[in-house]
This record gives structure tokens, sequence and C-alpha cells, in this order.
């Protein structure tokens, strides 16, 4: 988003803030990492957005409530009416520690190369790159400067 040359602390015309990664437009604009320019938020990717996040929560919250309907949080209290449904609650509980601890390895290894400027070989670049893609916000389409969030204080935050 820099401009280079003598005014390199310049930003394009439509960028700001510390790294030139801010739309000066503010909201219903985002920042293109790949163009490294703003770009207009368009109608569709909102409602798919929105969609995706109420689908997914509503699926998220009758799973959950489904299984605290049969069991109480605590493992040893939990009386369910059938063993599958128990064994449902175990599997989930083992896989969400699971999943937080890899997604928090993953949220670190995709950051190596930035932070410590190092080169990774091509089998391991890869390998983060997908994961980069499956845990950044941003490679899914979702901007939250879309949604009136932009600014330097909501991209620290998210």
């Amino acid at each position: 988003g820099c401009v280079g040359g003598k005014s390199a602390a310049a930003c394009k015309d439509s960028l700001e803030g510390p790294y030139c990664v801010l739309c000066q437009e503010g909201a219903g604009y985002y920042y293109d990492k790949d163009r490294s320019e703003c770009m207009v938020c368009t109608t569709y990717s909102k409602f798919i957005t929105i969609i995706g996040v109420l689908a997914g929560l509503f699926g998220g919250g009758l799973i959950m409530g489904i299984l605290i309907y049969y069991c109480s949080l605590p493992a040893n209290k939990c009386k369910p009416k059938r063993r599958s449904v128990r064994w449902a609650w175990e599997v989930l509980r083992s896989l969400m520690v699971k999943l937080k601890i890899a997604w928090s390895f993953y949220q670190i290894a995709t950051l190596i190369p930035a932070v410590y400027h190092v080169t990774m070989p091509a089998q391991v670049a890869e390998v983060l790159n997908f994961f980069r893609l499956a845990i950044e916000v941003d490679a899914w389409g979702i901007y939250f400067s879309c949604y009136g969030m932009g600014g330097l204080y909501f991209q620290i935050v998210f």
C-alpha cells in the first residue's frame, strides 16, 4: 500500500494507517492484499456472510442444545438415555480440545515467515498457506470494514 521512492512514508491515495492497509473511504470498502488497494464491498458478499454465520450459529446451537439436554456439562454427571449420546458428547469434548490446540499452533506457525523474515521450504510453505487460508477471516471474503468495523482498532482486535 506504500508508494515508495523518495517519499517512502506516503501511502497510495485511497489508503492510510501505519502500514497503508486502511481505507480512507471507511465503511463500505475493504483492503485487498493481493491488489494493495481498496475495493468496494458488494451486497452479495454481505448477505452470503450473514446467512452463513446465522446458519452456523443455529446448527451449532441446535447440536449443543441436544447434547446438553441429554448430558449435564460435567462428564461424571452425564445421564444420557442412550450410550451413543454419551459417546458423542465425549468425542465432541475431546475434539474441541484438540481443535483448540491445533488452531492456536497454526495461528502462530503461519506467521513465522512474516515475523522472522525467513523463506520456508516449498512443501512447508504450501501447508502453512493452506492453514493460513483456513484461519484468516479475510481469506474467506469476510471483511469487517464492510460492516462498519474498519479502522486501526478493529484491525488490531480482529
